[in-house]
């Protein structure tokens, strides 16, 4: 499951504990259950809890069947006390709602939430004198919480995970690039002086024999060739395979949108954009950095606020600054490579920026960049 974990775990048996415990003693007291029943029937319902997180239906399944067992077990002592829907049965099997909502399809929440409706329903009927329709309603309302809160939780886990893999994607796409502009400056430039060479060679050189000239043409003729299928090639390793490489970048309109996939990943993000249209590339650049710095606060920093301030300055430049506070809960083990920060540099530097990166008093972090109105690639 994507999101279960040691904290997972450790809440889950917490939660078991609690329904052994407080379930025996509610089956003790306020349902004439002997001390060995009362103790067989919580560890029963409690049981569920220890598949839940490989198994969610069986889970919900198992948790259904030993809340019946433990309806038809008790005996309330007034009529008070609720019933078929005892108390003790409620924290184990709302814990088996919140981790189900998460891992079983969506479709499957509704008519699970109404056969646990139907079960209530049917138990009741067997022993109207016992029943308590408010041991009914309750419990109803009560797992629609519970499903809705998983429902959220699972949201907010595809987010992180969908963040996660643009990370990835980003990453294979800038070490795609870097070797794209090493290749350029390297291969593309050797190719070009061997086709100017080998095309002036025979009005450099005194005395050069036909053959030798058409040789020096048939050199020229390969590396031009040679270069143009370069070229292609640089444009597939800037590019991504089977993707449209005219179809428009991302840019000032759309950090909002950014924002928002942000804040549903969990990251309580605020975004202050007084910036003027400027051109695609610096756009560009302002977007990937903005992404980049929302991805390490989510890593790094997780749970803490972070504010996101876009702004043109008189002189045309566009300010970009993302700082975020000190995390509120330690950071995730992360395998990343720790090559965004190195490519925030090398991106707005390619276009006669700058970027200030650092730490700041009290543990929060600053992303700080500055782009010329200017988007013309340095070479």
């Amino acid at each position: 499951m994507m999101w279960a974990g040691r904290r997972a775990e450790v809440t889950l048996t917490a939660v078991a504990a609690l329904t052994v415990v407080a379930g025996t003693l509610d089956l003790r007291q306020h349902y004439q259950v002997t001390d060995g029943t009362a103790l067989a029937l919580s560890l029963l319902r409690a049981a569920p809890l220890a598949v839940v997180l490989r198994r969610p239906v069986l889970a919900w399944v198992l948790s259904l069947a030993t809340i019946v067992l433990a309806a038809l077990a008790a005996d309330p002592v007034t009529p008070a006390e609720p019933w078929p829907w005892l108390v003790g049965s409620l924290p184990a099997y709302l814990a088996v709602l919140v981790v189900a909502a998460v891992g079983v399809p969506r479709r499957l929440l509704i008519p699970g939430w109404a056969a646990g409706l139907l079960v209530g329903g049917v138990v009741l009927t067997m022993a109207p004198e016992r029943a308590s329709w408010e041991g009914l309603l309750v419990p109803a309302i009560l797992s629609a919480i519970a499903l809705a809160g998983g429902d959220v939780v699972r949201g907010s886990a595809e987010a992180r995970a969908g963040l996660r893999t643009e990370r990835e994607r980003r990453g294979v796409l800038e070490e795609r690039a870097r070797i794209a502009r090493e290749m350029h400056d390297v291969v593309a430039h050797g190719m070009s002086v061997v086709t100017v060479r080998a095309d002036s060679a025979p009005y450099r050189l005194a005395d050069v024999p036909p053959a030798t000239a058409a040789e020096f043409a048939e050199i020229a003729d390969a590396a031009r060739d040679s270069l143009e299928q370069m070229r292609r090639l640089l444009t597939v390793l800037r590019g991504e395979v089977g993707t449209d490489l005219t179809a428009p970048q991302p840019g000032l309109t759309d950090l909002p949108t950014l924002v928002e996939t942000s804040r549903r990943a969990g990251v309580p993000v605020r975004l202050t954009s007084i910036a003027r249209a400027a051109d695609p590339a610096i756009e560009l650049a302002a977007y990937r950095l903005v992404q980049e710095a929302l991805s390490n606060a989510l890593r790094h920093a997780p749970g803490a606020a972070v504010e996101v301030t876009v702004a043109t300055a008189a002189d045309g430049s566009l300010r970009v600054e993302v700082t975020n506070e000190p995390p509120t809960h330690p950071p995730e083990p992360d395998r990343a490579t720790g090559h965004g920060l190195t490519g925030m540099r090398e991106r707005v530097g390619l276009l006669g920026g700058t970027v200030d990166l650092g730490g700041l008093p009290g543990g929060g972090w600053r992303v700080r960049a500055v782009l010329p109105a200017s988007g013309r690639e340095r070479t």
